[in-house]
Order: structure tokens, then sequence, then C-alpha cells
């Protein structure tokens, strides 16, 4: 099973399992990183994960892709990409 923390432009980098991706230095640690699960809980630990890696300007989709859908907000299914 993987997650994935989506970046600027709407690309994604996979994380496995554990949350490790190698791919935090192709990341522009100032760029807008909006984090996501699938109810928010796991976004939140990512997101402090990533404070402490340096990164400056994330976003918590509080409550995750399943509040992002009640609130009938559109959702696309893309495949990641490698970076």
């Amino acid at each position: 099973m993987s997650k994935a923390l989506e970046h600027s432009q709407g690309d994604w980098i996979r994380a496995d399992e554990n949350g490790k991706s190698g791919y935090a230095k192709a990341v522009d640690r100032a760029a807008l990183i909006a984090v996501h699960c699938k109810s928010g809980y796991r976004s939140a630990i990512a997101c402090s994960v990533l404070e402490r890696a340096g990164f400056k300007n994330i976003a918590n989709v509080v409550g995750g892709l399943d509040a992002w859908s009640a609130a009938g907000l559109p959702v696309t299914t893309e495949q990641a990409i490698e970076v």
C-alpha cells in the first residue's frame, strides 16, 4: 500500500507505508505542498514531518479526502509520477 504527497502543479510523489519516498530532495521546500489522506489524521502527521524537514509552505487538507468529497468538491484520479 502506498500513500502520496501532492505538490505544486498537481503532481504526486509516492511514499511507502512508512512515509518514506526518497524524493524530498527533489521538491522545492518553499513551494506550496497540500497534504491529504483519507480522513486527515495521517496528513496532519505528514505535515509535522515535512515542517521538521524544512518545508515552509504546507497545507493540511483538514478532514482528508472524506471531507473534500462530502463538500462536493471535484475529485480526479491520476497516476503518480517519478521525480
